[in-house]
């Protein structure tokens, strides 16, 4: 809940020079609450000692900050809250790239506080930055918990380049910026994200992301055919990256059915190297404001879901040209795809769609639903699998309800284990 309506931001003329003044406009339904606290958090996270310390946020308070968080370098360090929301106020004019630099950081732990950017103020690029420091060296064993980030971010609301081995469990995480990303993490930093605090490093290897029962929110996006706003992007070298429970929501600015992004997920954005081991059990993503799910765009191998709820406008799996999805397995879930769809032509909308090369994997559609079960005059309306005319699919195993609910099903069957049981 939000505690005040805004922070404006005026320039005014002082000798000659130009000084920033801030007002802050406290909303009057929360008038029990005193005015936020302001710059104090970030002055004692500067006075915190090579053994770390703990920062205790006072119960019922807000908090004011103007300045960027350096956490750089910094171990065992403590940020507790109960509920409080820590506003980072920064000039329109010439705000910073990054909100919170943790770069290079141990074992830091968020809890029981909200980050937040307020409307009138400046919009960083990054609102917190995990990654190594300029040597490279491992950093991370971070752990969040009932830690949230809300805000417009022009880049991600949550970078974490090659920072390893983190938790997040309870977390809520969202951007309202209609083409970045929510949480994007890579070997490298392939965003081109500026700190105000200097160069970071990046890291040969990125791996061990886990999230509990954590959700991720995407809102404002765009409406339109090239957009491409994306929740999660897991880039270059990304591997075993998990999430347990918790929830999507992706949203088009005209509301359910409207394009607004890309995907939730998208595995693989630059360079060679697959993503790895990527697992979604007992998830529940309304991605109804973005055309898939999960999108393939380079190799990934290991990808799991199950248990789990998924939907999407157009399809709920899609391996791009250029994708390819080794060793993977969909099964015990359901899946919507065709989401607002009914005034178009719905031959190309199917729960898993294949334009690249999948190999090696299993795909139990048949407790699928595809919403709206429409065909167009011809009957080529795949309802749980299409297989474009030029795409790879060799290998698989595959499980139908109907044979008709996969295009190029004859095709199809000659190079994969391909099954159908009636309904």
């Amino acid at each position: 809940m939000n505690r005040m309506t805004e922070i404006k931001f005026n320039r005014v003329p002082s000798a000659g020079t130009r000084i920033l003044v801030l007002t802050i406009v406290a909303s009057s339904s929360v008038a029990c609450f005193a005015a936020p606290v302001v710059d104090t958090i970030g002055a004692k996270i500067a006075a915190c000692g090579a053994s770390g310390c703990h920062i205790e946020l006072e119960a019922g308070k807000d908090y004011l900050e103007t300045k960027p968080w350096n956490l750089r370098g910094k171990n065992h360090v403590t940020i507790s809250g109960y509920g409080n929301t820590v506003y980072f106020g920064f000039d329109p004019e010439a705000p910073p790239g990054v909100a919170i630099d943790a770069s290079g950081a141990m074992h830091l732990h968020f809890s029981g506080w909200r980050m937040a950017l307020p409307s009138k103020g400046g919009r960083p690029s990054v609102g917190l930055l995990l990654a190594r420091n300029t040597k490279n060296k491992s950093s991370g064993s971070h752990h969040f918990e009932r830690w949230s980030i809300q805000g417009w971010y022009t880049k991600a609301a949550v970078a974490a380049i090659a920072s390893e081995v983190n938790v997040w469990i309870h977390c809520f995480l969202t951007n309202s910026h209609p083409n970045s990303a929510v949480y994007w993490t890579g070997r490298s930093n392939e965003l081109g994200i500026v700190s105000p605090f200097g160069a970071f490093g990046s890291g040969s290897t990125n791996t061990c992301h886990d999230f509990i029962a954590t959700g991720f929110g995407h809102y404002g996006m765009v409406n339109g055919e090239n957009s491409q706003g994306v929740t999660i992007v897991l880039g270059d070298g990304t591997h075993d990256f998990h999430l347990r429970g918790g929830t999507m929501s992706m949203r088009g600015n005209k509301g359910m059915g409207s394009v607004g992004g890309r995907c939730g997920l998208l595995l693989g954005s630059q360079g060679k190297r697959p993503v790895i081991n990527v697992l979604l059990d007992a998830v529940e993503w309304e991605t109804v404001g973005a055309k898939h799910t999960v999108v393939v765009s380079r190799r990934a191998e290991g990808l799991s879901i199950r248990d789990s709820l998924l939907e999407a406008i157009e399809s709920v799996l899609h391996v791009e040209k250029n994708g390819v999805l080794f060793d993977s397995i969909v099964e015990s879930s359901r899946l919507i795809a065709g989401i607002g769809n009914q005034a178009r032509q719905c031959e190309s909308d199917a729960v898993i769609t294949v334009q690249g090369h999948v190999e090696a994997s299993r795909f139990d559609l048949r407790g699928r639903r595809l919403i709206p079960l429409k065909r167009d005059i011809a009957g080529r309306c795949a309802r749980s699998l299409y297989v474009d005319d030029k795409a790879k699919f060799v290998e698989n195993e595959v499980r139908l309800r109907l044979n008709n609910d996969a295009y190029n099903y004859e095709q199809i069957k000659k190079s994969n284990d391909l099954q159908e049981k009636d309904r």
